[in-house]
């Protein structure tokens, strides 16, 4: 009875041992020659992820990877010298991890890019990171560091950082960074992938970023303010967050460790109705499809598609969901359909759209908008005036050359008539350089260029 009685006692002594809520620890972070798997997606299907407590359960199981990565960590003393003369290896920075290539900003060169950390027993840091610029390289540490994990880590853990940097190459370029980061241990249980099942801790970061750069040859900068939402899902032993993801306005992204995966074929994308339609164009739309890396656009004169417009048979428009058509003839009816590819093949074709260019000019719809900006260039109260022929919903935004929205400015319902909004500029808080009113009247966009001088 004695023996029956010590074996109930130890299997509910291991079974709440297995139940328990874990510790994170330096130990749990990446580690100099580590090369961790990542698959990325941006759906999670409906999954409250938001929802945590105590020995709760998150089924991500479903989750079906759009694209995968493979992240590596290095020695400092592996990236060039430079670097390590501003991270001094084992003082500023014990481990590194290389980037790809990013080329958002055109004849411009951005290669050799590193994020650099320092793990330590009581905390995990990230402390600054160093890029190539058109050859020229140019390390970066944050004034103060970000500070992700704080050891020992375990559940209601609070903690907070700011974090940033200045720097300036004269007669190059202008870089700057303000985050301030809050982390809360907000849950641990269970959490189910397509990797796997595990014991896990949940935390929660709410950040906020405000982001500066300026490109002296080109004369122009744009700043970007961002608030993110992080929830990070640790487990022991495993280097990276066996899940993440980020919430940035309504946009979401999703990374899980992995193993390598079969790559699936795109759904055929969904073509939806032309618009900015024209005399000789008009701009072709669809929506994403699961899992595609680009489009391919078909342009034809007849249903069957057998009389391809010149230059729009199978054409690679790449990873865009819009697409400008032009070169055609006038008052003529087209058609188009889509395509999706990624690694693993080729979608069937997507539905097909009917679209007429117009005869004359003057049959536009949106003839009498009439839209003008002025005085252009402005360095203060800048005036953008329209005329609606009949009430629309009307949204204004402001956006960077490169295409970053930096305000939404007006998004309100407005009578028919002539309208004059006034935008004071030095309130924006911009630099000097050219920028994008984009207005969306009736869900047709149009875009206006000013110069803020």
């Amino acid at each position: 009875m004695k023996k029956i009685t010590l074996i109930i006692l130890l299997t509910c002594l291991i079974s709440m041992v297995a139940l328990s809520q874990i510790t994170i620890i330096n130990d749990d972070m990446p580690n100099i020659g580590d090369t961790i798997r990542l698959s990325s997606t941006v759906f999670v299907q409906g999954i409250a992820y938001t929802q945590t407590g105590e020995d709760y359960t998150w089924d991500f199981s479903s989750l079906l990877p759009l694209t995968q990565q493979v992240d590596t960590f290095v020695s400092v003393t592996s990236t060039p010298l430079l670097y390590q003369i501003v991270f001094i290896p084992y003082i500023i920075s014990n481990i590194a991890s290389p980037i790809g290539e990013i080329d958002f900003i055109p004849n411009f060169e951005f290669t050799d890019i590193y994020q650099f950390y320092k793990n330590t027993d009581t905390e995990y840091k990230d402390v600054g990171f160093a890029f190539s610029f058109n050859e020229i390289p140019i390390p970066i540490k944050y004034d103060d560091p970000d500070i992700l994990y704080e050891f020992p880590m375990n559940m209601s853990n609070v903690d907070s950082s700011e974090s940033g940097f200045e720097f300036k190459l004269d007669g190059l370029i202008y870089i700057s960074s303000y985050k301030k980061r809050v982390n809360t241990v907000d849950g641990w249980g269970t959490l189910i992938t397509p990797y796997g099942s595990f014991q896990t801790l949940r935390i929660k970061s709410e950040i906020e970023q405000y982001d500066s750069i300026y490109i002296d040859s080109l004369g122009f900068g744009f700043p970007v303010y961002r608030e993110i939402t992080e929830y990070k899902w640790l487990g022991n032993n495993f280097g990276l967050p066996l899940l993440q993801i980020n919430e940035e306005g309504f946009t979401l992204s999703v990374n899980y460790i992995d193993s390598a995966r079969i790559s699936y074929a795109p759904l055929a994308p969904n073509a939806t109705a032309a618009t900015n339609i024209s005399q000789t164009s008009f701009d072709a739309n669809w929506e994403t499809s699961i899992y595609a890396e680009g489009y391919y656009l078909d342009v034809a004169t007849d249903t069957g598609f057998t009389s391809f417009v010149l230059g729009y048979e199978n054409l690679n428009v790449e990873n865009v969901t819009t697409y400008n058509v032009s070169g055609l003839s006038a008052n003529t009816e087209f058609y188009f359909r889509l395509r999706a590819y990624n690694a693993g093949g080729t979608s069937e074709n997507s539905n097909v759209i009917t679209v007429t260019t117009i005869s004359d000019i003057n049959e536009l719809k949106y003839q009498l908008l009439n839209i003008n900006v002025y005085p252009n260039p402005c360095d203060e109260i800048i005036t953008l005036e329209y005329n609606l022929p009949e009430p629309y919903l009307v949204n204004i935004s402001l956006y960077s050359i490169l295409g970053y929205k930096i305000k939404n400015l007006i998004n309100t319902s407005k009578p028919a008539g002539i309208h004059k909004e006034l935008f004071n500029l030095k309130k924006l808080n911009i630099p000097s350089g050219e920028y994008l009113f984009r207005i969306i009247i009736d869900d047709t966009i149009y875009i206006k260029t000013i110069i803020v001088s």
